[in-house]
């Protein structure tokens, strides 16, 4: 690790490593199967109640677009796409759980992952390429937390650290540049949200909905938004220190053998 570079920045630099070369065989399998065992419990989950209401609330404020809500197959917009359907796959909570994140990285990263592919019609190859990519940096930030004691601090990792997971994913797939990814990551900062009280009632899986949808709004606005935005996770501030953060290393330039569920 260079502890003279900040962390957002290794993680921007990684984002951009990571889309050059081939995915590893065994990576790329654990990837197809986290796209189908969320693709599989999001469909179990569509009509749970929460998703209904949600799905009620997001037509209020979002018209046609060009992604897929598996609970309704209505087109709308990536973002709303995002939101509901990773509501679904929380829904039932018997999506993905890793200890590396202490949370559930797939819930948030296949459905905004899958509308923004959707939406701007790419390859599988990049939707893959781009799950590993956020997965690795949900691994990186809730190592430098460290996650447990995130938790024990009162917070959700499946959306605090989710929503930088997104952002990155939903970066790479937008070919958003180093200093674009920096932004985007800074703006999911001051996004990441998510009260362990929450657990056990069903605003948790909105957790995973927020997550999705803010890391795509996160990478849209940075791609938008020439301002250079601060390194959130340059040093403390008063919100890190208040979740926990200590800033520690960032993505390896490998792919974790962990990676996938």
């Amino acid at each position: 690790m260079n502890h003279d570079v900040p962390v957002t920045s290794q993680i921007a630099d990684f984002c951009i490593e990571a889309q050059r070369g081939p995915l590893d065989e065994a990576v790329t399998h654990r990837a197809v199967n986290a796209f189908i065992d969320t693709i599989g419990v999001a469909v179990a989950g569509a009509h749970e109640p929460v998703v209904t209401a949600l799905q009620t609330s997001l037509r209020l404020i979002d018209g046609s677009g060009g992604a897929t809500t598996l609970s309704t197959g209505e087109k709308v917009g990536a973002h709303s796409a995002a939101i509901a359907n990773a509501t679904a796959g929380h829904a039932m909570d018997f999506d993905d759980h890793l200890s590396d994140v202490n949370g559930h990285p797939s819930v948030v990263l296949v459905p905004p992952i899958l509308a923004l592919g959707e939406e701007l019609n790419l390859p599988g190859d990049q939707l893959l390429r781009a799950y590993v990519i956020g997965h690795q940096v949900m691994c990186a930030v809730s190592a430098a937390l460290p996650v447990r004691a995130h938790w024990t601090a009162g917070w959700h990792a499946t959306e605090t650290v989710g929503v930088l997971g997104v952002a990155a994913a939903a970066g790479t797939l937008l070919q958003l540049t180093t200093a674009e990814l920096r932004n985007a990551l800074g703006v999911a900062a001051s996004m990441a949200a998510g009260s362990r009280q929450n657990c056990g009632f069903s605003v948790k899986p909105v957790h995973a909905g927020m997550a999705a949808g803010n890391g795509i709004l996160a990478a849209r606005l940075a791609a938008r938004e020439s301002t250079p935005i601060p390194a959130n996770s340059k040093r403390p501030s008063a919100t890190s220190r208040s979740s926990g953060w200590t800033p520690i290393s960032a993505p390896s330039r490998r792919f974790w053998p962990s990676a996938g569920p």
